[in-house]
């Protein structure tokens, strides 16, 4: 019972990281110098967390999850398609296909040009008597769109829709969004690491959101991957990096069938890169490391087509050199 609880739980959960970008015509952008937003000293900005689509994220200091402010910033593809009002509307089309039991929204136009309030409840899952209450503004300037997102539960602090008006009036746009790839830091439960902004972003198969980060590109001749998963095994006793070596070469499926391995441990991890042929056209090589924390095993991939692998050598040095491990309990 306790099981199957758990995985519509999952797939709940699967449904709403699905829902939260599921317009192709929206490319999520990462420019913070673009605008302004002032905030109450109640509050505090926090490293934004799945799923990622957040340029800025604040929490009120002294709450938990029910009483947060979020920002994401979008280029609109083809405007003259794709206006505000349509937008709002693929936004409830994605909402209502998620598992979301007693849904009910409403929309209506803002107090400003090219300017939408969505609100939007459903029941939530682990505590039927409550219900989940969210708000979502939606702004055009142009081709850009500002969306905000924000709690407005029973569970809020009295002072929360004032500060929620104040936050929205000193809402500026200083100039055009800057599509330049950048630099952030994205948080895991347990781990994160700094990643471009321009990459696709999900999760491994058979993880989920929070279990796993994938980051991907793909082109017209092949697909490039980083990937982070935590707990790729557990310890039953304490090992040292030589011991897990030779176990982990024995034992992990995934390194089956290669034609070239080599292998080194160091101080913190241990590095296996191979190239694996799969077709006459489909050469991977592959960088891996395995790193102990704890009694858990992190396992961190690079992996692209051998006559593109060196392309992303900045972003490989970015990924493996930024990441951090939060200790496994």
């Amino acid at each position: 019972m306790n099981r199957k609880i758990s995985l519509l739980l999952f797939l709940g959960m699967i449904s709403l990281v699905n829902s939260q970008h599921n317009n192709k015509d929206l490319k999520k952008v990462f420019d913070v110098d673009a605008f302004e937003i002032r905030i109450p000293n109640s509050w505090k900005e926090i490293s934004p967390s799945y799923p990622f689509y957040w340029v800025k994220e604040y929490r009120y200091k002294d709450t938990t999850l029910t009483s947060y402010f979020n920002v994401a910033q979008f280029r609109i593809d083809n405007i003259k398609e794709n206006n505000l009002e349509s937008i709002v509307k693929k936004r409830v089309k994605a909402l209502k296909k998620a598992w979301y039991k007693k849904f009910s929204y409403s929309i209506k136009k803002g107090a400003l040009e090219n300017h939408f309030v969505l609100h939007t409840s459903w029941r939530n899952w682990k505590d039927k008597k409550r219900t989940l209450k969210h708000t979502t503004e939606f702004l055009r300037r142009k081709d850009e769109l500002y969306v905000f997102r924000y709690s407005d539960s029973t569970n809020s602090l009295p002072n929360f829709k004032k500060d929620i008006d104040q936050i929205l009036n000193s809402f500026k746009i200083f100039r055009e969004v800057d599509t330049v790839q950048k630099i952030r830091t994205y948080v895991w439960p347990k781990f994160q690491v700094k990643f471009v902004t321009k990459w696709e972003i999900s999760f491994l198969k058979g993880r989920n959101a929070y279990q796993s980060a994938l980051f991907h590109k793909r082109n017209k001749e092949y697909v490039a991957m980083f990937s982070i998963e935590p707990d790729y095994f557990l310890l039953k006793k304490d090992l040292s990096l030589i011991e897990i070596e030779s176990i982990i070469i024995k034992k992990d499926k995934s390194l089956r069938n290669h034609r070239e391995l080599k292998s080194r441990v160091t101080n913190n991890f241990i590095e296996l890169t191979g190239v694996w042929v799969y077709s006459t056209n489909n050469k991977r090589k592959r960088i891996i490391r395995y790193y102990k924390k704890g009694k858990s095993i992190f396992k961190v991939v690079y992996n692209n087509h051998v006559n593109y692998f060196d392309t992303y050598e900045k972003e490989r040095k970015l990924f493996f050199g930024s990441i951090k491990f939060k200790e496994s309990l």
